[in-house]
């Protein structure tokens, strides 16, 4: 059984996982302590985008993604959430 559950970023937005959920995997890159999600559009007829803060190096660091962005979190962690 995979270990992970893909979803998109938008989908965990929407959800609100990021309330319970604190370590996310994209692109093979484990992001820690994440928090401060926020919807935003940068440009006047942009698409909207995903930002959020994580941990790296004890410092905070700014992350920005599309909604269709697919992460990958724990499936264990997923269905306690079901």
């Amino acid at each position: 059984m995979n270990e992970y559950k893909e979803i998109t970023i938008g989908d965990f937005f929407e959800k609100e996982l990021y309330h319970k959920i604190d370590v996310v995997l994209i692109n093979g890159i484990y992001y820690n302590e994440i928090s401060d999600f926020s919807k935003k559009k940068i440009r006047k007829h942009g698409k909207y985008q995903i930002f959020f803060h994580y941990k790296k190096n004890n410092k905070k660091e700014l992350k920005v993604m599309n909604l269709d962005k697919i992460i990958m979190i724990k499936n264990e962690e997923y269905n306690k959430l079901q």
